[in-house]
């Protein structure tokens, strides 16, 4: 099973391995449940995997035409320029719901126990659940991570989310 992504912002923490989650809009399906990322399940992570690139920019995710990908006879030169469709393999180590939703500049996020918290840019103390979510995604502060989601998936209602969270599989 593979995981896919497309978003810019993200590169450099997905590559680096910093960003060990994803946050997904909750799909209605009936297949697993509405969860197509089981726990324990092995997952592939991908850039942009329906291009018909298998290379990508390190500098701006844009794909590279195999005749056209740098250092091929020379690895470590070309990996400092450019890297493969398939990411790395990971193992599913945690699933869980959050509903996420903005009123004004305030952002509110509803875990799976219950626990509710809102927050904005002015806010100082940032709950560390919060911070972790933030971290685990890649991203330095967590108003970043709910103004991304909220220019992807629009906030303005109340939206349930699956987080997914994996570890890299051992080599």
């Amino acid at each position: 099973m593979a995981i896919n992504f497309t978003k810019f912002e993200i590169l450099s923490a997905l590559l680096s391995g910093i960003k060990t989650q994803t946050i997904r809009q909750l799909c209605k399906c009936k297949r697993h449940n509405g969860i197509h990322y089981p726990l324990n399940s092995e997952q592939t992570l991908f850039w942009n995997q329906r291009s018909k690139y298998k290379w990508f920019r390190i500098k701006d995710g844009k794909g590279v035409p195999d005749q056209e990908v740098p250092f091929k006879d020379q690895p470590e030169q070309r990996d400092r320029e450019v890297f493969p469709k398939k990411i790395r393999e990971v193992i599913v180590t945690d699933v869980f719901k959050i509903i996420i939703w903005r009123e004004n500049n305030i952002f509110f996020i509803e875990f799976d126990d219950g626990f509710i918290r809102e927050f904005n840019s002015a806010v100082i103390q940032i709950n560390s659940r919060i911070e972790e979510l933030s971290k685990r995604d890649g991203f330095l502060h967590p108003v970043q991570l709910f103004q991304t989601l909220d220019g992807m998936y629009d906030l303005r209602n109340r939206k349930p989310f699956w987080v997914i969270r994996w570890r890299r599989l051992s080599l």
